[in-house]
């Protein structure tokens, strides 16, 4: 079961349009989908800020080059933590997973980090540099990391802040 749902997820991660080529540093997906974790769809738009220091510790705050993409939900309710047939818990974990595979995929190719996955099941603490969220580890790369933010509204995560984490992840607990 678990490795249909893995297929599954996927072929689904993957849906909406980017507004540049791969190669430009600055190409982020306006607008797209991301499949809950019983595969309904939730769109969303996305915005990008050049430097706006979300993430980053109070000594950083006026670093130059920053870059924050926010991730909004068109319907707030539907990465909700009640889906059909699964427990709080497990909803939680199923759109956390479905959402941090589909940000993931969009560092690999705008950061071009060749071979690498994100390991989008182990939510680390935040690096030294970030003073909120947690961080997607690179797999191959330690000094490489997501810093991610999920913003909910009673039991439904309604946004997600994302940027490069600068140094990487904190250490696994």
């Amino acid at each position: 079961m678990r490795t249909v749902f893995m297929l599954f997820c996927a072929i689904q991660v993957f849906g909406g349009t980017i507004n540049a080529q791969h190669a430009d540093p600055h190409a982020f997906q306006q607008r797209g989908f991301v499949n809950n974790g019983i595969g309904e769809k939730c769109w969303f738009s996305q915005q990008y800020f050049k430097h706006k220091p979300y993430f980053l510790v109070e000594s950083l705050k006026d670093i130059q080059g920053q870059e924050l993409r926010v991730v909004t939900f068109d319907n707030p309710k539907c990465m909700r933590d009640n889906l059909a047939g699964f427990d709080t818990d497990v909803s939680r974990m199923l759109n956390l997973r479905m959402i941090n595979l589909r940000i993931s995929s969009w560092y690999v190719e705008t950061y071009v980090i060749k071979d690498t996955r994100f390991d989008v099941d182990n939510l680390r603490p935040n690096g030294k540099y970030e003073a909120r969220g947690k961080c997607i580890q690179s797999e191959a790369y330690p000094s490489k990391g997501i810093a991610v933010d999920y913003v909910t509204s009673g039991q439904s995560i309604t946004h997600v802040h994302h940027a490069m984490a600068l140094g990487g992840c904190g250490s696994a607990k």
